[in-house]
């Protein structure tokens, strides 16, 4: 089991900052922060997202149990699960061995049509549908994506997505530095 606190507390001092200078950077309270670091309360994914990137660390990185080892080959069942949203919105960690790239799959169940929002991320990403149908907005422009359509998000972009049409929605995200 993961224990966000145990990894938000490591990742935070080793970049040396105090819970008051990560409140401020992330307009969270220093009292949450520290609720969280004693795994007294779990976090939204908007409040993960934001001390990701204030950590200036992809979610992956900051979730991952780094004394575990992938395999050369990664089973669909044996895939870490990195972090389950309140409406049930599931990612799993894939690909982690590299300092350049990161690979995660994000699986909307059937009944989910919520939509989520996402404040952007510290890389790039490149989004790949695997099953089922997803809209992602940017920018107020919204993209339907199909199974086998390739979505780029570019760094710190603002962006929704939710799953349309039956069944699982299955998407591979992959986490690039940001292009010049």
């Amino acid at each position: 089991m993961i224990y966000i606190g145990d990894s938000l507390k490591e990742i935070r001092k080793k970049k040396q900052m105090t819970l008051k200078q990560l409140a401020d950077s992330t307009d969270l309270s220093a009292a949450y922060l520290s609720k969280l670091e004693n795994n007294l309360t779990s976090p939204t994914l908007a409040n993960l997202q934001k001390i990701c990137e204030a950590l200036q660390i992809t979610m992956a990185a900051f979730l991952l149990d780094k004394q575990e080892e992938l395999p050369v080959v990664l089973k669909k069942k044996e895939r870490p699960e990195l972090f389950t949203t309140g409406s049930g919105i599931v990612y799993n960690l894939i690909f982690d061995r590299s300092s350049i790239v990161k690979i995660i799959s994000m699986t909307i169940q059937a009944d989910n049509y919520k939509e989520e929002m996402s404040w952007g991320h510290h890389d790039d990403e490149l989004g790949i549908v695997a099953e089922g149908s997803l809209v992602v907005t940017i920018d107020e422009e919204n993209y339907v994506l199909l199974p086998g359509d390739f979505i780029y998000i570019k760094a710190h972009s603002v962006h929704k997505y939710k799953k349309v049409g039956e069944g699982v929605c299955t998407v591979y995200w992959i986490y690039v530095p940001e292009a010049d």
